[in-house]
């Protein structure tokens, strides 16, 4: 019977409320129609903003193609250090190695470039999106740029589920005035080509230096060597002199003229061994002995005689003559890195800048929401009241 009584109660208690709120239903119309109204009211005072979307796209092949004997020139450089640092001494040249122009590096570089956000905050003072006479101090005007080059957004590309790029980085930021935006587009992008290029040069700059010290120093241990074996040639050549000027005054003393170990051989086959090997010099006699001790001074030309000296003159002759340095640093001047025209490190053409406005429509169900939520809750709330009144009013 309580269980009956209970659920009997439920249902009355349902039908009252259904009751309370169809009564109160035009009041419901009229929360919904202020909700709806307000929220119109509130966006017509509201700027339109819109989501500006700028595609960076790697650097067409046409602009590439102005590096292709740059590039050619480096990389033939950059394998010739590499077979060269195989030996220990250059193992640490071996780490450095410098890179060709490619639209991927540009590309690499542009975007660090944006990622740090200075170039944005450069445009946005320069382009005065923001006003510094509403802030109170400098402080305050460069915390507020900083807050909005932060708001910028740098997207990666997307990527498919096999793993190819379907899309391209892209700038992306809120905003209302497009005349403003585009500008600051604008001019970070001018300035991010300007630090890709000063960066790039500053590379191959210091590249060019170490190669030009490298030659240097390459001619300079050679010139080390070839003293070397010049100085080993004439030390050799005194020893030599002193060695056959003293066999020559043996053999005088002994008066031995004529060479008088070929007769002793003829004799006596078995004695020519020990001869060859143990016989002293000076049984060649003074007059041979002399004649080289003579033919030792008169030589003029040393390179002829020093072992080694040829091989050493030759390698630095090709040294000097060298010119990759210089053909490096021509081809560089040629290219958009080195002359006075327009660089470029990407393909990004601001002013294709996708806009999307924001649609305020969209939120229209949510304010009819909110309103009917808000009516349902004043007439059951009002309910409320009228019978804790009349339950009062009958006691």
């Amino acid at each position: 019977m309580p269980q009956n009584y209970q659920k009997e109660t439920e249902s009355i208690d349902l039908i009252e409320i259904i009751k309370t709120l169809w009564d109160g239903k035009w009041k419901i119309v009229i929360a919904i129609i202020i909700s709806l109204l307000t929220f119109i009211s509130y966006n017509s005072f509201q700027t339109n903003k819109f989501t500006a979307i700028t595609e960076i796209k790697p650097l067409e092949i046409s602009e590439i193609n102005k590096y292709i004997v740059f590039n050619e020139l480096i990389r033939n450089e950059s394998l010739r250090i590499t077979s060269e640092s195989e030996s220990e001494s250059e193992s640490e040249n071996a780490n450095f190695q410098i890179t060709k122009i490619s639209s991927l590096r540009l590309l690499d570089i542009y975007i660090n470039i944006l990622r740090d956000k200075v170039v944005f905050q450069d445009a946005i003072r320069r382009s005065n999106l923001i006003d510094p006479s509403k802030y109170n101090d400098e402080a305050e005007y460069n915390e507020s740029i900083i807050k909005i080059a932060k708001s910028i957004k740098i997207l990666e590309p997307k990527i498919s589920s096999n793993n190819l790029q379907v899309s391209y980085h892209t700038i992306n930021f809120i905003h209302d005035d497009r005349e403003k935006w585009i500008d600051i587009l604008k001019y970070s992008n001018e300035l991010a080509n300007k630090i890709v290029k000063q960066t790039l040069l500053e590379e191959y700059k210091y590249f060019l230096i170490s190669l030009k010290k490298k030659k240097k120093y390459k001619v300079e241990d050679l010139l080390i060597q070839i003293n070397n074996v010049i100085s080993d040639y004439d030390r050799e050549i005194n020893e030599r002199l002193a060695y056959l000027t003293e066999q020559s005054k043996i053999a005088r003393t002994l008066k031995i003229a004529k060479n008088t170990i070929e007769a002793q051989i003829v004799g006596d086959q078995r004695l020519i061994s020990n001869i060859n090997i143990e016989s002293p010099f000076y049984l060649r006699g003074y007059e041979a002995i002399e004649k080289e001790i003579e033919i030792l001074k008169e030589r003029v030309d040393k390179k002829v005689f020093t072992r080694g000296l040829f091989k050493l003159e030759k390698e630095k002759r090709k040294i000097k003559q060298d010119k990759t340095k210089e053909r490096i640093s021509l081809e560089l001047e040629s290219t958009p890195l080195g002359n006075n025209g327009e660089f470029l490190a990407t393909s990004t053409n601001i002013f294709l800048t996708e806009l999307e406005y924001n649609d305020n429509k969209k939120f229209l169900p949510q304010a009819a929401l909110i309103g009917l939520i808000v009516g349902i809750i004043y007439i059951l709330i009002s309910s409320v009241f009228k019978s804790q009144i009349v339950s009062r009013k009958r006691s």
